[in-house]
């Protein structure tokens, strides 16, 4: 994409601020989503394939994958390359930040296609989704690096995954 490590996000950028969104953004953030998933009614569990069959591989995926692969596609190569070509800002986010978090939730409509997500399970979090990619994508925005997006994104996943799991067991118990 003719990007550079830098523009991808592959430095350490500032530490400072990267440190900040993590526990100012994204650990609330994710201690929130995660608390959203005792909400869901008991009903609706079943229809969320997460949390099933061989859970040693998916905790495995969600606390260390997903967040390096999809920081490094969304943020290091979409916002990175949106960036060089796009200026301006909305509020604190800027516009590449912004375009970026679109293409983010919608990409997720694939859960719906392989099964992992119900349509209904999807537009749902539509909202979640957008919030959380918004504080990905400014993390990396103000930090210029992606380790910070990956720790958030991790946390978010991992916790939520972890407490879906919970629910799954112990599925006789309604929260809400």
């Amino acid at each position: 994409m003719g990007l550079s490590f830098t523009e991808a996000g592959l430095i350490l950028g500032n530490v400072y601020k990267g440190l900040k969104s993590i526990f100012v953004f994204g650990l609330p953030l994710a201690l929130i989503s995660g608390g959203l998933v005792f909400t869901i009614p008991s009903d609706d569990l079943k229809e969320i394939t997460y949390g099933e069959g061989d859970i040693k591989w998916q905790f495995i995926y969600v606390w260390i994958f997903v967040g390096p692969v999809e920081e490094l596609l969304y943020r290091g190569f979409v916002q990175g390359a949106l960036n060089t070509i796009v200026n301006g800002h909305l509020f604190i986010f800027s516009y590449a930040t912004i375009i970026a978090s679109v293409i983010f939730v919608f990409v997720h409509i694939l859960n719906v296609l392989y099964g992992n997500e119900t349509w209904k399970a999807f537009l749902s979090m539509v909202p979640t989704r957008f919030i959380a990619a918004l504080v990905l994508g400014y993390s990396f925005q103000i930090s210029k690096s992606l380790i910070y997006p990956i720790i958030i994104h991790n946390l978010i996943d991992g916790i939520n995954l972890s407490i879906l799991y919970y629910r799954k067991q112990n599925s006789y118990v309604d929260w809400v």
